[in-house]
């Protein structure tokens, strides 16, 4: 299978100040939501880590390169992901990941 074809997964770990946790859930909600209505979206999951509730961890997987880059280019990922969200962050890391 090539490797434009392969399922893509992204892991995106956010540190997240206690004061904005709650706002941050609530707008991952929100981006779950609009994120699985996209084509190519197959999952969109929000976790806590168990150690630590303020560190949220991202599990996506999008159809291919194609599907990745239409979400980035969506109003919901430009608007809500970028423009509320990162700016309550203390960190922020993101990895695309594919199978072999």
């Amino acid at each position: 299978m090539s490797e434009a074809k392969q399922n893509r997964v992204i892991l995106a770990r956010y540190k997240v100040p206690a004061a904005n946790l709650e706002k941050v859930k609530a707008l991952l909600q929100e981006m779950q939501f609009l994120s699985l209505q996209e084509e190519g979206c197959l999952v969109y999951q929000p976790h806590q880590t168990v150690e630590d509730p303020c560190t949220i961890v991202l599990y996506e997987v999008y159809k291919d390169d194609a599907a990745i880059n239409a979400h980035r280019d969506s109003d919901h990922f430009q608007t809500i992901a970028l423009g509320q969200i990162v700016p309550l962050l203390e960190s922020r890391a993101v990895e695309i990941l594919s199978q072999f």
